[in-house]
């Protein structure tokens, strides 16, 4: 949980906040490259967002934020190769369960920031557990929680080098960089296939449009922006929809 939450002081604040949270595209950037076929979907889904984001109440804005995206991401979040797994073990995850989100909001929000009282957990649960660094701060909970300031302060100093020297400095601490990733020969490749390939079905069923898309990529490639988590969705769309035609044809023959 973020701290910034503590100064939110109206819905309209929260309503931004966890839009900005949840959303790879903004507003604006997301309008000017949808096709015609998905124009007019784009209020009726901001719309309902903000219908089931109200719908959530506590006295909180901490405790509403949490309990958005537990109930709206944690509870349908699903590991990979689960589903599988699932013939021969039961699979448990109790953020599943919404009795634990209740349970969970209980707890002082201010607790709950920083990972206070999850450090306390986990030094009680197992001490070599601890030795694991957070993603988000490269501060493993063994260490006090006056150092995780100084593990942003780290993220934002190295991710500031990596832009200035187009990712040929700095450390690389994420599970998949689609931003380096996405500048290499191997994946140009399907770039090259996928998005920048006029037939893709993105393109031919009005979905995205092309030339807003290309310019995406072109500022990628030559390092004026990062949109590699961006272009990875869209690539992930268009192999989704090529799949659906695919697995179509082959049902109607």
């Amino acid at each position: 949980m973020s701290g910034f939450l503590r100064k939110i002081k109206n819905d309209d604040e929260y309503l931004t906040y966890i839009l900005r949270k949840s959303s790879v595209f903004g507003h604006k950037e997301l309008a000017s490259i949808i096709g015609p076929c998905l124009k007019n979907q784009l209020l009726r889904v901001l719309h309902e967002f903000k219908s089931l984001a109200n719908h959530i109440t506590d006295t909180s804005y901490m405790n509403r934020n949490d309990k958005f995206f537990l109930y709206t991401r944690v509870r349908r979040f699903t590991i990979y190769g689960s589903i599988v797994e699932r013939y021969h073990s039961d699979e448990i995850l109790s953020t599943i369960s919404r009795k634990f989100a209740d349970v969970f909001t209980k707890i002082d929000p201010n607790l709950r920031i920083n990972h206070k009282v999850y450090r306390k957990f986990l030094l009680m649960l197992n001490k070599n557990l601890c030795l694991i660094p957070y993603k988000s701060t490269w501060i493993p909970p063994l260490f006090p929680l006056m150092l995780w300031k100084a593990g942003y302060i780290l993220q934002a100093l190295n991710n500031l080098i990596r832009k200035l020297t187009k990712d040929r400095l700095g450390l690389e601490m994420t599970y998949f960089d689609f931003d380096k990733a996405l500048r290499c020969s191997n994946w140009r490749k399907l770039l090259y296939e996928t998005i920048l390939n006029q037939k893709s079905l993105i393109y031919k069923l009005g979905y995205l449009r092309y030339n807003p898309v290309k310019n995406m990529v072109i500022e990628h490639l030559y390092g004026k922006r990062n949109n590699g988590e961006k272009l990875a969705y869209i690539m992930t769309l268009e192999l989704t929809l090529r799949e659906i035609s695919r697995y179509a044809r082959v049902s109607l023959t």
